[in-house]
Order: structure tokens, then C-alpha cells, then sequence
């Protein structure tokens, strides 16, 4: 699994009612201290604003799991 489907997957276990629809600032916002207490600032920093994929990856993620929820 990589780091941002882990990712998704603890920010789910921590509040699976974050809003993961349009730019998904809730789900980044919670996002963020984890990444930092996982990689520190600086890495944080790259995965966020250098990395175009790594938010939407993390947000796409958030999303499906919310989504099988609600499917069963």
C-alpha cells in the first residue's frame, strides 16, 4: 500500500465524515499533522505543495473508503 492510501486509510479511522468533495480542504487540513509527525515539516512540505499528485492521491483515497462505507 503507498503512503497516501496509508494515509487515507488513518485519516478515515481517525474521522470518516470529512468532506472529500471539491477541493477537499477538510480531508487535506487533517492530512497535514499526520504527514508532518510522519515525515517532518520539510517532506510534509514537498508532498503538499511540490508533489501534484500526492493531495489529490490522498483525497481520492479518503473518498473510497467513504464510499464503500455508505455502499454496504
Amino acid at each position: 500500500m503507498i503512503y497516501s492510501e496509508r494515509l487515507a486509510q488513518r485519516l478515515f479511522e481517525l474521522d470518516p465524515t470529512l468532506d472529500a468533495t471539491g477541493a477537499a480542504g477538510a480531508v487535506l487540513d487533517a492530512a497535514w499533522p499526520l504527514v508532518v509527525q510522519d515525515c517532518g515539516v520539510k517532506s510534509a512540505q514537498w508532498s503538499f505543495w511540490y508533489d501534484e499528485d500526492f493531495p489529490s492521491e490522498v483525497v481520492t483515497a479518503y473518498a473510497e473508503r467513504q464510499r464503500l462505507v455508505s455502499a454496504d
